[in-house]
């Protein structure tokens, strides 16, 4: 049998490791105005109501995300677009850094922060085509163990801001995020049949021949 996986190529072991620590702190930093709230309720002057509004926005847009992802990830490949989400968390995360003084802007930010919500459906595309069926199921169990981020942004988020100041708990998590992508871009790759899909890039100076 000639499926990818039967013996699982180098790397791939990397790879699972690699895949469910990024979800872990992506998503530690997605729901982290939750654990935030009383800091953040005290420092905007805002209503219970509001608050909850601010802490339900990046939670809903993260999951309707996962959809268009999902379809994004089929397409490019999971890597590819686990590799966007990875890159692109710090930036809300910075901004409410230093930009928790106007709710508005907070809110516009929970908004953008919503994204990193669908990193989820692009990482079990890049398991999926990385392990074969009868390994599949192990390999995306492991995998879920990144939703745990949730609860080590609960622990940890409070007691940043307690000691550190508000801004403490959003630099901390872009300054992990960051590292952790910079291991997930140079230690993995997508699945051979993903990359072999992909059209090869005719040189420039075929393409002139071509043409002339």
């Amino acid at each position: 049998m000639n499926e990818i996986g039967s013996k699982t190529p180098e790397g791939t072991k990397g790879g699972l490791g690699l895949a469910t620590l990024s979800t872990l702190v992506v998503f530690s930093a997605w729901s982290i105005l939750g654990p935030l709230g009383p800091f953040l309720q005290s420092d905007l002057k805002i209503s219970d109501q509001q608050l909850a509004l601010l802490v339900a926005v990046p939670i809903l847009v993260g999951s309707v995300l996962r959809i268009p992802l999902g379809l994004l990830s089929g397409r490019f490949g999971g890597r590819r677009m686990m590799a966007i989400v990875l890159l692109f968390t710090p930036l809300p995360l910075l901004g409410l850094a230093f930009a928790h003084a106007s709710y508005s802007v907070m809110l516009a930010l929970a908004l953008v922060l919503g994204v990193a919500g669908s990193l989820g459906s692009a990482g079990t595309t890049f398991l999926h085509d990385w392990y074969p069926q009868r390994r599949r199921g192990f390999a995306l169990g492991v995998y879920g163990f990144g939703v745990a981020g949730t609860a080590v942004g609960a622990l940890l988020a409070p007691r940043l801001a307690e000691r550190f100041g508000i801004a403490a708990p959003f630099i901390a998590a872009a300054i992990v995020i960051a590292v952790v992508s910079a291991f997930f871009l140079f230690f993995t790759s997508e699945a051979p049949q993903v990359a072999a899909a992909e059209p090869p890039s005719v040189p420039a100076s075929k393409e002139l021949r071509s043409e002339e």
